[in-house]
């Protein structure tokens, strides 16, 4: 229940005390003597800390304060499928089986996944995973891929009872890190909250924590090493030459 969820997690943050400026962009962040900066069409904003969590913008953003990370911005899509027979309770589904012209130690770099729909009957959401298009975020295109839809239309066939697709194919921004994690760090006055490489919205009261944690120099009872805005990504990159090999 993804909009009633954001919805309730910012009508919370108001009744705390936050301010929720929808719409607006934040453009510039500005490291001062007393915090941080940040710059938007509305106005400025100063504070101790900033936590940036911008998603697919992310990277400019920080590029700003002299910090780069290795992310990439790419176009997934997911589509809901009508089953016109009791399907009972469904737990989500993450299938990386192979496709079937790729050999017995080929894994395809996308994954598909289903999720039962909680709020309409028989409704399935299904969906590609790290299957899109590398895309800068301010031009993408929001249309759907052929290709993909045709993909899932044929995972639902094969894994499915008898499956309708019933409404065009949605489009989002999924932003990567070369090792398909975290990056949850503090750098100077800044707590960096990107990219959460396609599956932080589930993590979303977790991750809000720790950030606060980082933000107002609390110990985070977590380890979070593993997820530093300067580890090595050389592991990755091996691995990913292998495979290409």
């Amino acid at each position: 229940m993804a909009e009633r969820t954001v919805l309730a997690q910012a009508r919370l943050a108001r009744e705390a005390g936050a301010a929720v400026m929808e719409k607006t962009k934040a453009h510039t962040i500005v490291e001062t003597v007393d915090g941080v900066e940040v710059l938007t069409a509305d106005g400025r904003w100063s504070a101790p800390v900033a936590v940036v969590t911008a998603g697919p913008w992310v990277k400019p953003l920080l590029a700003q304060i002299g910090v780069d990370l290795p992310i990439t911005s790419s176009i997934e899509q997911s589509a809901h499928y009508q089953c016109n027979e009791p399907i009972g309770a469904l737990p989500t589904i993450v299938d990386h089986t192979p496709e079937p012209l790729s050999g017995p130690w080929e894994f395809p770099s996308y994954a598909q996944y289903a999720i039962a729909d909680p709020e309409r009957a028989g409704v399935v959401k299904m969906g590609l995973s790290r299957s899109g298009p590398i895309v800068d975020p301010d031009t993408r295109s929001f249309e759907y891929d052929q290709e993909g839809a045709e993909r899932l239309d044929r995972w639902a066939e094969e894994r499915f009872i008898p499956l309708e697709r019933h409404e065009p194919p949605e489009t989002c921004l999924a932003t990567i890190a070369p090792d398909y994690e975290f990056i949850i760090d503090r750098i100077g006055k800044v707590v960096i909250g990107s990219a959460c490489s396609g599956h932080g919205f589930k993590f979303t009261p977790l991750l809000g924590k720790i950030y606060a944690d980082l933000a107002t120099g609390e110990t985070v009872p977590h380890k979070i090493g593993a997820f530093a805005a300067t580890r090595s990504w050389e592991a990755r990159e091996i691995a990913d030459r292998a495979f290409d090999s």
